[in-house]
């Protein structure tokens, strides 16, 4: 092919990925780079193709964590199946688990295929929850609730645990019940409005959360921290980053992960000089995170300076000692800058053995200008 595109390159990786010819799903994704930005697509295939090898697999999470796809359900998902497999990468697959936003059915058999040994006691011990939730969801798919009744399962206090499933199987059923129990007048709380929020991060616009927000201002709900990071979250995944910035500044006293959401936010939808400011007057101590986040929106913006000021306070003023991914950001930023040899001589000075996602962002830097000589250097490595 003369002209490929991001759809042929992703049907290689994802073709090679499934016949499990890891080596040259590696390579095609590699060269992929050059030219595009990859998919989530191909981040899932290529990540399935690490089997059980965590090393590659931790170098193809570093470069999802670096530009926002560590959020995808399909990546996710294949981030989990890659850590259950590898042998102790049980934290990390949990990790993961934790960290998406939204969580299908793959998604909970990976992690119960993992644990299943530890999980069998509490299985045999649900086996009437089972039966009744088996009978609740026969109904729920003829959409046919009248049946059973709405409050009938709110006084058995079954009706929290029933729309947290929908939210990882249905997002839009866990909404549209909930309004249904809305509509009953039946009591609310902030740990119920915590579980539809989660399910609107898998829905199409923010319209969704939207509503579940102007239902906690009438009811007259407060606001907890755990419920406000969420509605950050949903708001972002969507693009709207001025909802996300109107749900963070409501929040009495944001922790570390309500403004690692909000700088996360802005990085996502490269709104550089908004995460500076942001960034400027944090008053909770940042964590390797957070500087991840930051970094990556200084890079999306073109932001040199800041972002090598901000690099020197890691361990300056935070005694924070820089890791792999923060150097791949930086190196990041000076690449996009036209930097190359300065991005080179920060690899050469690197306490530790770059990886994968350092040479491929320096790569990047190397396509983007015309570097022809450093770029087959970075394809080496």
């Amino acid at each position: 092919m003369p002209d490929r595109n991001i759809v042929s390159w992703t049907a290689l990786v994802s073709g090679y990925a499934q016949y499990g010819r890891s080596d040259e799903c590696f390579r095609v994704f590699r060269d992929m780079l050059i030219w595009h930005r990859p998919t989530e697509f191909a981040f899932a295939s290529v990540i399935s193709a690490c089997g059980g090898d965590g090393d590659c697999g931790r170098q193809v999470h570093a470069l999802a964590l670096k530009t926002s796809f560590d959020s995808c359900v399909y990546v996710g998902n294949a981030l989990i199946m890659m850590y259950c497999r590898s042998c102790g990468g049980a934290d990390e697959a949990w990790s993961v688990s934790k960290a998406m936003g939204f969580r299908n059915l793959v998604s909970w058999n990976s992690m119960i295929a993992r644990f299943q040994a530890t999980l069998v006691s509490m299985f045999l011990a649900c086996v009437e929850w089972v039966m009744v939730l088996n009978v609740v969801f026969a109904l729920a798919y003829y959409k046919n609730w009248d049946l059973l009744g709405i409050g009938w399962l709110s006084r058995c206090c079954f009706l929290d645990g029933i729309i947290a499933v929908f939210a990882e199987w249905d997002p839009e059923e866990a909404l549209l019940l909930f309004l249904q129990f809305l509509q009953e007048y039946l009591a609310s709380d902030r740990h119920m409005f915590s579980i539809v929020l989660k399910a609107c991060v898998g829905l199409a616009t923010e319209q969704h959360a939207s509503i579940v927000q102007s239902y906690v201002l009438k009811l007259d709900l407060r606001m907890t921290l755990c419920f406000a990071n969420a509605l950050i979250h949903a708001y972002a995944r969507r693009g709207s980053v001025a909802l996300s910035k109107q749900a963070f500044d409501k929040m009495g006293s944001p922790d570390t992960v309500s403004w690692y959401s909000m700088l996360k936010a802005y990085a996502m939808n490269g709104q550089g000089k908004e995460a500076l400011q942001l960034f400027s007057r944090m008053d909770a101590q940042p964590d390797g995170a957070t500087f991840v986040a930051i970094l990556s929106a200084c890079s999306h913006a073109g932001m040199v300076g800041e972002g090598t000021k901000i690099f020197e306070t890691m361990s300056n003023n935070h005694g924070i000692v820089p890791q792999l991914d923060h150097y791949a950001c930086m190196v990041d930023i000076l690449g996009r800058a036209g930097q190359i040899s300065e991005a080179k001589d920060l690899i050469g000075k690197m306490p530790m053995k770059p990886d994968s996602v350092v040479w491929i962002a320096l790569l990047g830097g190397c396509r983007k200008h015309g570097e022809t000589k450093l770029a087959k250097l970075a394809a080496v490595n």
